[in-house]
């Protein structure tokens, strides 16, 4: 079953019961917690009656409740190194319950099974962090009849890896039917001792109609509470109970059903759904990390962004203690800087801050034990080092929270801006090259500050001079495909064609092939040629002891990794034709585009494939609109659009050139000549004839990065123009 990630809050312990959360025998401990979950006097599960407005829906929620619980307690530990001390641990229980009538087949598929990890534990210095999961399920029929699921006896263990290590367990809801109501829980424990409760996400939405939503949270009074509710979503009511603890509680009847969001194009939770976003901090423990910043005890609403700003500069500045491991590293990239001052006399300082963010890319180790933000440490050290100006920034992810709705430090991305901010780099991602902006980060306002030195144990963490530095806005021309495509048709088999396409992309058009189709291999030998490196990998495999023994196990690697690529080759033009037939016949990756002296990602490939071309007795029908890929064509839902849209302003041309055959003419090409263009978008369209070939340009283009949601019906304008224009046929009359 997929399960309805209506609380995105995970993993934890039940305070509520007066039982021993961690007995041997989990099952008892179970029986427990069902029984307890299900005897909640809650209102909204006691009613299975649906609303004659829902007889249609796949599925309704009939209540969702979700029952959170944080308490910490003093806990005297012995060790042999501590010889003795007390910490205090948090217990914390999220019990996610769901009562949901399944109305057809679909709903019933994707319901009809629960995974679950039962125990696990995490060790740290003397100390553990232990996480329960214990899952409920029972069967509403239609006459009331309730069959509670068995789930300690029918749930199977599915294993993973050499050795079948449990990864999780598995149940099927036996008995459940369409008409069914399917009532169940995951009851999430936590025991923590070195860490915090994971960030808790609350949205008030569901792909489904939700007739009763609620959420009680009981929180220690020695716990620090931070949360903030955005884009209408509901307030917590505070209050306080006999213990001390304060309570939590929100709620919401009929909530917005909003299809899959992953599937809803450009559509960003964070910055037009309802949420209420939660931060359950254990501050007062010496074992948990927090910044120097942190707030103590008590219940913070929406604490500013400066607050959470200052958390992220003093969690940056305690990467700044000890940099001596660095010395390898500082060593290499100092030595190619050498040799690259030596081939390039005065160099500006923007080539040469590139230069150097390339040198350390290049040379940094792909592990954890390198962080980004010892990455950043050294690339602001090296830039001054070489009389660069350079700032430390901060600023949020466009597919994130807004700049003022900040909850947590990692809701700040962290980068650095040189030459006064002409030039930004972030930290490398993927094959781009060095200086190139993600679009995520467009058009937001980064903090910037000139250090003058790192201050952990202070509360502001960074010293210096602060500035703000607004992100630029890729143009569409900054984001661009040019396909190239000759077409013949084969001699053998008019009904097939070969095709022979060239593409080239920049910007944000690389992403569809750097992931699947650019290799290591490829970015290793483009980087050694930016940075002037004599020496090629096997060179310095070879000549370092420590990675000599693994050349077999190099090679091997890299030849899987072409024969995947090519794979993904021939699927790159099946999904692009959308089709199953075609074999291919060549290709070549000339660029994937890493450096800044070959920004694009260039891609060259050869193949046939039918489907396009039909016979109408001797005459030949060819689908001329589907040469340029397959289009995006809106759905009657997705025809109204009830939230702004966020993407990414692109490019695309296409020149096609198709070789008529012998004994054919063309005629009535006129109603492929197409134009639109309005303020978000442009499409336009023109063929003619030259001799023996019909060529045909066109030019699709999304203006902005943002358009609002009543202005969405002008974009349509543009997409129904391309999806016409995809739609049409030439017909090839034969002569002799």
């Amino acid at each position: 079953m997929k399960r309805e990630v209506i609380g995105l809050s995970v993993i934890v312990l039940i305070s509520l019961l007066s039982c021993n959360l961690y007995a041997n025998d989990y099952k008892e401990h179970a029986k427990t917690v069902r029984d307890a979950v299900w005897n909640w006097d809650i209102d909204a599960f006691k009613s299975y009656t649906v609303p004659e407005e829902y007889t249609n829906e796949s599925a309704v929620i009939l209540a969702h409740h979700q029952q959170i619980e944080a308490t910490s307690k003093n806990r005297f530990r012995m060790n042999i190194l501590l010889a003795g001390d007390v910490n205090r641990e948090l217990y914390y229980t999220n019990i996610d319950r769901i009562m949901i009538k399944l109305n057809d087949k679909k709903a019933l598929n994707e319901y009809s099974e629960l995974s679950f990890k039962e125990e696990a534990k995490s060790m740290g210095y003397f100390r553990s962090n232990k996480f329960k999961t214990v899952v409920g399920a029972r069967i509403i029929k239609p006459d009331g009849t309730i069959l509670e699921v068995n789930v300690d006896e029918d749930a199977v263990a599915i294993t993973e890896g050499k050795k079948d290590k449990e990864a999780f367990k598995k149940i099927a809801i036996k008995g459940l039917e369409t008409g069914d109501i399917l009532d169940y829980f995951y009851s999430e424990e936590m025991e923590l001792e070195t860490l915090n409760i994971p960030p808790q996400t609350f949205t008030f939405f569901s792909s489904y109609p939700v007739l009763s939503y609620s959420i009680d949270c009981v929180l220690g009074k020695k716990l620090t509470v931070e949360y903030r509710s955005i884009n209408g979503a509901p307030d917590f009511e505070q209050s306080i109970d006999e213990d001390g603890n304060t309570i939590l509680r929100a709620s919401q009847n009929n909530l917005k059903k909003v299809d899959d969001i992953t599937e809803t194009r450009w559509l960003l939770a964070y910055r037009s759904l309802p949420i209420i976003r939660l931060m359950i901090l254990n501050n007062s423990s010496k074992l948990v990390y927090k910044s120097r910043n942190a707030r103590k005890s008590g219940v913070y609403k929406d604490v500013d962004y400066e607050e959470i700003l200052k958390d992220k500069k003093s969690g940056f500045a305690g990467w700044a203690n000890n940099m001596l491991w660095m010395r390898d590293i500082y060593k290499k990239v100092n030595s190619a800087i050498e040799n690259y001052k030596l081939k390039n006399t005065n160099p500006s300082t923007d080539e040469l801050a590139l230069y150097i963010y390339d040198a350390l890319r290049f040379y940094w180790p792909n592990n954890s034990n390198y962080p980004y933000q010892k990455f950043f440490l050294a690339l602001e050290e090296t830039l001054k080092e070489n009389g660069i100006e350079c700032r430390i920034c901060f600023v949020t992810n466009r597919y994130g929270a807004r700049k003022n709705e900040v909850v947590r430090a990692d809701d700040l991305v962290i980068f650095a801006a040189a030459n006064h901010g002409n030039q930004l780099f972030f930290f490398p991602n993927g094959y781009k090259y060095a200086g190139e902006i993600p679009p995520v980060y467009e058009g937001e306002i980064a903090s910037a500050i000139s250090v003058t030195k790192y201050a952990p144990s202070s509360p502001e963490g960074i010293k210096g001079v602060t500035s703000e530095i607004e992100i630029p806005v890729s143009s569409s021309n900054d984001n661009k495909r040019t396909v190239k495509s000759e077409i013949v048709f084969a001699e053998q088999d008019p009904l097939e064609l070969k095709i022979s396409r060239t593409v080239v992309s920049s910007g944000e058009m690389k992403d569809d092939y750097l992931e699947p189709l650019a290799l290591f291999e490829d970015w290793d030998k483009a980087m050694r040629k930016r940075l002037l490196i004599e020496t090629d990998f096997w060179q310095d495999t070879e000549n370092d002891k420590s990675s000599r023994k693994y050349i077999d196990q190099y090679k091997t690697y890299f030849e899987d990794q072409r024969k995947e690529q090519e794979e993904l080759v021939e699927a790159e033009f099946k999904s692009y034709h959308s089709t199953n037939s075609g074999k291919l016949i060549s290709y070549s990756v000339k660029s994937i585009g890493t450096t800044i002296e070959e920004p694009n990602f260039e891609l060259e490939m050869e193949y046939t494939i039918d489907g396009l071309v039909k016979k109408a007795g001797n005459n030949l029908i060819l689908d001329a609109g589907k040469l340029i890929g397959s289009q995006w064509i809106p759905t009657e839902k997705e025809r109204v659009r009830e939230w702004d849209a966020y993407l990414t302003a692109i490019l695309i041309e296409h020149e096609i050139s198709i070789e008529i055959p012998a004994h054919y003419t063309v005629e009535s090409v006129e109603n492929l000549n197409k134009e639109i263009d309005n303020e978000y978008g442009t499409f336009t369209s023109s063929v003619t004839i030259e001799e023996n070939k019909l060529k045909i340009t066109t030019t699709k283009a999304y203006k902005k990065n943002f358009i609002p949601k009543d202005d969405w019906s002008i974009l349509l304008n543009m997409i129904d123009a391309t999806n016409d224009f995809y739609s049409q046929s030439i017909m090839l009359t034969y002569t002799e």
